[in-house]
């Protein structure tokens, strides 16, 4: 050790040794100076001074201090099954690591007890408490806990792995907008209100227990002071007890200085004086040592903002008596609220929605968004001494599915696609709409979706794809901007682009059979083809010229979704993002061609638009959007941001009846009731085969997970904490196992995991991608949809993943095998148009008999031993048809309306075995509209 900082440690230790037993806590953290690890080796003196008997000589100290060091996990060590693959940090209860775990292949922050406190039965106890009291917890500000263990004398626990800053190290450049200051807050306090609800106090927060991520997430951290309140009298023996002062002082409550009894409201005091720290850059109780923080915190009034319209309700919560405060973080968290509502960026936003009428649920989503852009740009403007605030306005209000939008090369028009809304007789179509205002006015007409408009560069004419009855192939034709005939010019997979001189068009050839699945530009004057990019095991899409002409920027799918661009002229291509998520629609240049724009669900939920430098430096996210926000467009002049913005509620209705008639057929089913819900969207229910629990996917959490309720509702459960896509749940006959398909890394697999909780296991590993399981009766096989045969067929793998086999060879997706488990019913078609069967021991494949006529069933069916449940999909119906094909008679009876407004792309229909209980999802609130930030930096 070097012998400066031997010489610290010593002077501390004999300092606090010599102090009086009540004051060595306080003089302890004081004389550390807020330095972690110099803490740790302090108390670790201490703890070791204690099992000496009182007495440690300097050369032992010295020695025990080095022990501490070279006990240290070094990078590449594995622990369980945990690889440790760096430090992140270390405090006085614990040592941080970034570390793989090699079961789930995902990422983990993981804590060590430090060795010197793995035989003190406190250190342990508390230990345990910190991943008690965060397991309980499921909240998205929360941090999450996967696993708590023991390896030898080696205690851990396995938690989330947050990229990003803790307040402190934000606070470091000083005190932060009031807007994104007020952010925090809010999420502080609705982690808080969970914690609190479930009877868990945190009792330490402060900033260095606040993660702030890029896309502006907070998560609140370390539980490691947190008390479960106790119901009655008895509390654990090693729970803190009154009297005993633990915790950070300059963050303290005045009650909890004092060693007094704990509840929900010492936690709204810390959140409050954090929070006016953010706002001032200064401490809410100053002082340079502990004894003037303990001064201060009990007799001064607090450093607050000046004139500050946040300045009452913080002062009110930092108020020294508990029945004085807030009594609950919810009532703080609205304090802040309504603060929020009276901000002028609240104010400006509730003017524009006035003039433009937009709906009440978009304009609280853009007060949100709001929020998000004004700290962002004020940081902008207040660099360059100009007044540049972003706005986000809407650019369409009215309603159906509209998305692909594009600028005009004069930037006073738009283009994009849009399906006319609900009662509209046509599919999506190509419109054109006046900025700011103006009505939309409908370009192209045809039974066949028209979407990804791009302008030719003189603004004389349009280009756009249109879907052909292959799924992997679209049209490319040309329109004059002011319509007029239509002329086919290509074949393409995904997206077209001009060249800036307007001579040539860089289109996405189909991927095999039908193409090569690279990029090529078309000549308009001669038709010539010349191929830019030849992708192995891969498919290139979405290409878009730079605006000098110089690059294609593009996006390949091989496993992973990354952005690459090419050199227009020819040359090897190069790679932009490494970060494994899915990538969706096109990307997008800034005017400078130095930036490349696109969308991502890189982070929390959802998805994001985010930026790559055309050099690859690293990509950094656009704040400012809302759920799902895609296919991003840049104005010409490079002012104004557009793109399409989507937020959907989906919930989960159950309705019963007698069960199956005579005829074989479900009788009935009364009115249906809500039994699963959340503000986001469940989906995807199947019942278990005793019919008394339900699996579902929601992503509530932010991520897609799977779910477990009771039938009727109540009881959720989480499943898994793989923080990623769940999906397809379905229940194996016996009811112990669940089947499902999970992306990883940008490929999805099959994975299974006990009903009744435990670790995931992934049965698939091949690169292409396997989906949408379903179990043989007898258990002992899964029936899957993979593209490894190079397009979508069924296949089957015994139900521990060995020896996979092609069951389809025509084509075929999402099997479903009989109760009898001779035949395997699946989709076949695009968007699994028409229901298919085949049966189990091979032969011939075909259409179901009796069902040739129904098409569009996509994935809205299942099978019962009596017969088929499903849903004929037609979008110009104000609701569609429930029906079901009966094996015995070979007729299709109707079971029912169901008021779903969207065909589904997860499962929405469930028929308990007995035929007793129908669920189906419905969208109850959805956005979808186009979105532009002015002011775009």
């Amino acid at each position: 050790m070097d012998q400066n900082r031997w010489k610290l440690v010593d002077e501390i230790y004999k300092r606090v040794i010599e102090a009086l037993p009540e004051r060595r806590v306080a003089l302890l953290h004081e004389s550390c100076f807020g330095d972690p690890d110099l803490l740790r080796e302090v108390s670790s003196l201490l703890e070791a001074r204690e099992q000496a008997g009182q007495f440690l000589s300097p050369q032992q100290r010295e020695e025990h201090i080095a022990s501490l060091r070279a006990s240290t996990p070094r990078t590449g060590a594995s622990l369980g099954p945990y690889l440790i693959l760096g430090e992140l940090g270390a405090g006085a209860m614990g040592e941080v690591y970034r570390a793989r775990d090699t079961r789930l292949d995902r990422l983990v922050a993981l804590k060590l007890l430090p060795a010197e406190l793995t035989h003190d039965p406190t250190a342990v106890a508390r230990f345990q408490t910190e991943a008690k009291a965060a397991s309980a917890l499921n909240h998205p500000n929360i941090l999450t806990i996967f696993d708590i263990g023991q390896t030898g004398d080696t205690w851990f626990i396995a938690a989330e792995l947050v990229e990003g800053v803790t307040l402190r190290q934000r606070l470091a450049a000083g005190p932060l907008p009031a807007e994104e200051a007020l952010a925090i807050g809010l999420q502080c306090a609705a982690a808080l209100d969970a914690a609190h609800r479930a009877g868990i106090v945190h009792r330490d927060i402060k900033p260095e227990n606040i993660m702030l991520r890029p896309d502006g997430l907070v998560k609140v951290v370390d539980f490691g002071l947190a008390r479960i309140l106790q119901t009655g009298e008895t509390a654990s023996p090693h729970a803190t007890q009154t009297g005993s002062v633990i915790g950070t002082p300059r963050y303290m409550s005045p009650e909890q200085a004092r060693g007094e009894k704990l509840d929900g409201r010492t936690d709204i005091f810390s959140l409050a004086a954090v929070l006016a720290e953010l706002l001032t850059g200064r401490p809410a109780f100053p002082g340079s040592s502990t004894a003037e923080v303990f001064t201060a915190l009990l007799s001064s009034p607090p450093v607050l903002p000046e004139a500050s319209p946040s300045s009452p309700v913080l002062a009110k919560a930092l108020t020294k008596q508990p029945a004085a405060r807030y009594q609950t973080a919810a009532e703080f968290a609205e304090a802040l609220r309504a603060h929020t509502a009276a901000s002028p960026l609240a104010s400006r936003l509730r003017r524009l929605r006035a003039r433009r009428s937009a709906a009440p649920t978009l304009a609280a989503a853009l007060l949100l968004a709001s929020l998000a852009l004004g700290w962002h740009w004020w940081r902008a403007s207040s660099t360059s001494g100009q007044e540049s605030l972003a706005q986000l306005v809407p650019l369409t209000t009215f309603p159906g599915s509209k998305d692909y939008v594009s600028f005009s090369p004069d930037g006073r028009r738009i283009a994009f696609s849009w399906d006319g809304g609900a009662n509209a007789p046509h599919s999506r179509c190509i419109y054109l709409k006046p900025l700011p205002n103006g009505d939309p006015v409908r370009l192209t007409n045809s039974p066949g979706d028209d979407t990804l408009p791009a302008w030719s560069p003189d603004g004389t004419r349009i280009a756009f794809c249109r879907r052909l009855p292959t799924a992997s192939q679209a049209a490319v034709f040309i329109v004059p901007s002011t319509g007029g005939p239509e002329r086919n010019v290509a074949t393409t997979a995904r997206g077209v682009s001009w060249s800036p001189d307007g001579r040539s068009l860089a289109l996405a050839d189909p991927p095999p059979p039908n193409g090569t699945g690279g990029i090529y530009l078309l000549s308009l004057d001669t038709s010539a083809r010349r191929a830019l990019t030849h992708p192995s095991r891969a498919t290139d899409a979405y290409p878009t010229f730079s605006p000098n002409g110089r690059w294609i920027a593009f996006t390949r799918t091989a496993g992973n979704d990354e952005i690459f661009v090419v050199p227009s002229s020819g040359g090897a291509p190069r790679q932009l993002t490494s970060d494994g998520r899915p990538k969706s629609g096109r990307p997008a240049w800034t005017p400078d061609s130095k930036y490349i724009l696109y969308s991502t669900a890189r982070e929390f939920g959802g998805a994001g638009l985010w930026r790559v430098p055309l050099s690859g430096a690293p990509s950094r996210r656009i704040y400012g959007t809302l759920d799902f926000a895609g296919n991003p467009a840049v104005s010409p002049s490079g002012a104004h941001l557009a793109y399409t913005e989507s937020w959907i509620d989906t919930n989960i209705y159950e309705a019963d009846g007698p069960g199956f008639s005579t005829t074989g057929v479900p009788a009935p089913f009364g009115p249906s009731r809500e039994i699963i819900s959340s503000s986001r969207e469940d989906h995807s229910p199947s019942i278990s085969p005793d019919g008394r629990q339900i699996v579902f996917a929601s992503n509530r959490t932010g991520y897609t997970e799977l779910w477990i309720s009771l039938i009727g509702g109540g009881g959720d459960r989480q499943l898994t904490q793989l923080q990623g896509f769940a999906g397809t749940p379905r229940w194996s006959p016996d009811g112990r196992t669940i089947a499902f398909d999970f992306t990883t890394g940008g490929n999805m697999d099959i994975w299974t995991v006990p009903a009744s909780g435990g670790p995931p296991r992934r049965l698939t590993t091949d690169p292409a991608p396997d989906s949408k399981p379903s179990w043989s009766p007898d258990g002992a096989w899964i029936y899957f949809n993979s593209d490894r045969s190079g397009r979508p067929e069924v296949w089957k793998m015994k139900s521990d993943g060995s020896m996979p086999a092609q069951v389809t060879f025509q084509g075929g997706r999402e099997p479903i095998p009989a109760p009898g488990g001779r035949t395997i019913y699946y989709t076949k078609g695009v968007g699994g148009s028409q229901l298919w069967s085949v049966p189990s021991n091979g032969g011939p494949e075909g259409p179901v008999a009796g069902m040739e006529s129904f098409d569009r069933i996509g994935r809205l069916w299942g099978v019962t031993a009596q017969g088929i449940y499903f849903v004929c999909w037609r979008p110009s119906l104000p609701a569609q048809t429930i029906r079901f094909f009966s094996f015995r008679s070979r007729s299709v009876t109707s079971l029912g309306d169901w008021d779903n407004k969207n065909p589904d792309t997860a499962p929405a229909l469930a028929l308990s075995l007995d035929g007793r209980r129908l669920l189906t999802v419905r969208t109850d609130q959805q956005i979808n509209d186009l979105m532009m930030i002015e002011n775009f930096r």
